[in-house]
């Protein structure tokens, strides 16, 4: 099965406004990848659940970019309330959206079970948050 940027960025939007606290939260606490729990929910959507192997290496793939996002993101929430802040905020907007083609290049390079342990909860364990849940089924 491949997947499309698009549809993933599409659907991380409605997931992400879904819980968008949550998510911050384990940004900024856990040093969680948004963008890879995003993928980890719509994997698990569509019926699709990582190895730890496979979810190692998609974290390699977002540490590529993960630098530059923090740089503009530390930037952007400086720049809160000043001129700067649309632009930046927008050039943090392209970057992830760079970071989230890149992973669903990666992921369409991989074989990818039909069954397994949730891919959030695989993702929380490696942030050592064994009970990590987004949402009931996750």
């Amino acid at each position: 099965m491949n997947f499309d940027a698009n549809d993933f960025w599409h659907d991380s939007i409605h997931t992400y406004q879904q819980c968008q606290s949550q998510l911050l939260v384990l940004q900024d606490t856990a040093n969680a990848n948004v963008n890879l729990l995003l993928l980890c929910v719509y994997l698990q959507n569509h019926g699709r659940y990582l190895t730890t192997p496979q979810l190692a290496e998609l974290i390699r793939v977002c540490e590529q970019t993960q630098e530059q996002i923090l740089s503009v993101r530390r930037a952007r929430r400086q720049a809160k309330g000043g001129p700067a802040y649309t632009t930046l905020k927008q050039a943090e907007l392209e970057l992830e959206k760079q970071q989230q083609q890149d992973l669903i290049q990666a992921v369409n390079a991989m074989v990818l079970a039909q069954q397994g342990p949730g891919n959030v909860t695989l993702y929380g364990r490696l942030l050592l948050l064994p009970n990590l849940v987004l949402f009931p089924e996750s």
